[in-house]
């Protein structure tokens, strides 16, 4: 779960106002192991070989640092939502980066993935298998791939909020927050994706 990114965010964005950027590296501190998390989850194992967590985050922090005055007068979301924004933004940046130099020849297909680490594969299965039937099992290495075809066969934001929900454990105003969507419709959404992926994990029985 993400148990750091729940906090009293009016106190936050109080002490962001007091004391800026002492207050932003206080909170890159405080989220420091959910933000390494969410990087893990999002790195295939290949790029995970590649591109630091660490760097990363810190290079989340450096341009959270400078748009910190902007974010302030807006304030559309909470600052652990923004702050997750920044790094997955950082995040992105570092995987076109490896995809442009290292994986030229590949380079569309590679930045169109759903780039998830191999220690989500196992959260992968428990989705498969929570919305499955007894009798429609799909948590097995030999169908793995299958997955992967299906949750990539997802509507693309369908997916992101299955994602954000089930393997990132953030709640529904969370991901309503990240999305920029209304909290009912990112529960309708969700349950269309559950239900979508189930009718079509049952055929992998």
């Amino acid at each position: 779960m993400l148990p750091n990114l729940v906090h009293d965010e009016s106190a936050e964005v109080a002490r962001l106002l007091d004391n800026g950027n002492d207050e932003l590296a206080q909170l890159f501190i405080r989220y420091d192991e959910d933000l390494k998390r969410m990087v893990r989850f999002r790195l295939s194992a290949p790029l995970q070989a590649r591109v630091d967590e660490s760097d990363v985050i810190q290079d989340g922090y450096l341009e959270a640092a400078r748009l910190l005055p902007e974010y302030l007068e807006s304030q559309d979301v909470p600052p652990s939502i923004w702050i997750r924004r920044m790094v997955r933004q950082s995040l992105s940046r570092h995987i076109r980066f490896h995809v442009n130099t290292e994986m030229r020849s590949t380079k569309r297909e590679n930045e169109n993935r759903w780039l998830l680490s191999a220690e989500s594969s196992s959260m992968v299965f428990d989705i498969a298998d929570s919305i499955s039937s007894p009798h429609s099992r799909v948590a097995n290495q030999e169908r793995f791939a299958s997955i992967w075809k299906l949750l990539d066969s997802l509507d693309p934001v369908e997916r992101e909020i299955l994602c954000l929900k089930q393997l990132e454990n953030l709640t529904f105003q969370q991901v309503a927050d990240e999305l920029s969507m209304d909290v009912s419709a990112v529960k309708r959404r969700f349950q269309r994706a559950v239900l979508e992926l189930g009718k079509r994990a049952a055929h992998l029985a």
